[in-house]
Parts: C-alpha cells; sequence; structure tokens
C-alpha cells in the first residue's frame, strides 16, 4: 500500500519536466467533463443516479489533481488542498453555467454541491492517506 500511495507523497524524480506532466491527466480528464457536458440530453445513453455521477466524475477530478499537486513543492499541504477546492469550485460552476446553453440540460446547485463533495473525498482522502505515519 505505501508503494501505492508514493506518487502523493512528492516528486518521483528530479526531472523539472514532471510537475508540469504530471498537470496532463487533470487537464485531458476536465476537457472530457465539459465535452461530456456538452453532450444534449435526449443523445445520453445511459442513465446513472445523478448524484451518484457527479459524485464520482468529481471524485476522480480531485485525486488527478491531488497528484498534480503532490509534485509542486508544498504541493501536499493545507494550501493546496484549499487551492484544488477553490479551483473546482469555480470550474464546477462554470460547467453548470455552460449546461444552461445544451439542449435538455439545466444548471443545478445540487450537482454543484454533489461535485464539491466528490472532490472534497479525494482530495482529503488522498492527502490523509498519503501522510506519513507517525513512529510509535
Amino acid at each position: 500500500m505505501t508503494d501505492l500511495l508514493r506518487p502523493f507523497r512528492g516528486p518521483l524524480t528530479a526531472s523539472p519536466v514532471e510537475p508540469v506532466a504530471r498537470f496532463v491527466p487533470a487537464t485531458v480528464y476536465a476537457a472530457a467533463i465539459v465535452f461530456a457536458s456538452s453532450i444534449p440530453g435526449e443523445q445520453i445513453a445511459f442513465q446513472l443516479d445523478d448524484r451518484v455521477a457527479h459524485f464520482v466524475e468529481y471524485f476522480v477530478l480531485g485525486l488527478l489533481l491531488s497528484f498534480a499537486a503532490a509534485g509542486v513543492r508544498g504541493g501536499t499541504g493545507r494550501l493546496a488542498s484549499v487551492a484544488i477546492l477553490a479551483f473546482v469550485a469555480v470550474f464546477a460552476l462554470a460547467d453548470e453555467y455552460h449546461q444552461s446553453f445544451v439542449p435538455q440540460r439545466d444548471p443545478s446547485i445540487r450537482d454543484w454541491v454533489f461535485d464539491m463533495l466528490g472532490t472534497s473525498a479525494a482530495v482529503f482522502g488522498a492527502r490523509r492517506l498519503a501522510a506519513p505515519k507517525e513512529a510509535v
């Protein structure tokens, strides 16, 4: 389990490219969220509970952003967690607003709340699990 959480504990290499490269998965995933939000309601093939879908979708984004932040100096601290949550709060609001222009889709504060719950669970869960354990 320790090796699995290693990427959330800080940089893996001394490469100056690593901090930038760590943000690529989160950026691609955020673009996929925007793309999925552009799909008209009648074209959505499956019907998953909307609250679950939003929670899971943003949980993954929170994990990817936590992974990205861990590659930056100080990226595993409280400030990084707050920055991730602030970014996602604005991103999720923009995404909900964007949906107001898509046929058969509508913005929802409830969806935004589940977006934030998913992100919070991921960010604080990753931070808690990746924290070095104190020697007893």
